[in-house]
């Protein structure tokens, strides 16, 4: 519905695939992160753009717009998605992995002694 009333709507071609995804990977598990990545994108265009009225330009047009470019920018000017998308791949250390699996095994424990020691409790 979006790109409908945006004009930016295209149909599926056949002959390629579809690439589900950014076009800037995010490269983090964070999930604040996630989220406020791309706030600062916008206040970093923003601040490196000249002019007032081009400041309110780059927070209300679309993404891809500059000075001089039409209100969603050129369809030349968004980045190729490449099929396959590389996945993000990130492996800890093995003492990391070993201190989460204690943490874990030692919290769970401690979670089973005190529901057994409520339920010892109350009856």
């Amino acid at each position: 519905i979006l790109h409908c009333s945006q004009g930016t709507f295209q149909a599926e071609k056949e002959t390629e695939p579809v690439v589900y995804g950014l076009t800037h990977p995010l490269n983090t598990w964070d999930p604040i992160w996630a989220q406020v990545s791309h706030f600062k994108h916008v206040l970093t265009r923003v601040w490196s753009i000249r002019g007032f009225e081009n400041k309110f330009y780059v927070l209300f047009k679309g993404p891809g717009w500059a000075p001089g470019k039409p209100r969603l920018g050129y369809v030349e000017d968004v980045p190729d998605a490449k099929y396959p998308l590389p996945r993000y791949d990130s492996s800890l250390p093995m003492w990391a992995t070993s201190y989460v699996f204690i943490h874990f095994a030692l919290s769970s424990t401690f979670a089973a002694f005190v529901g057994y020691k409520l339920q010892t409790l109350s009856s």
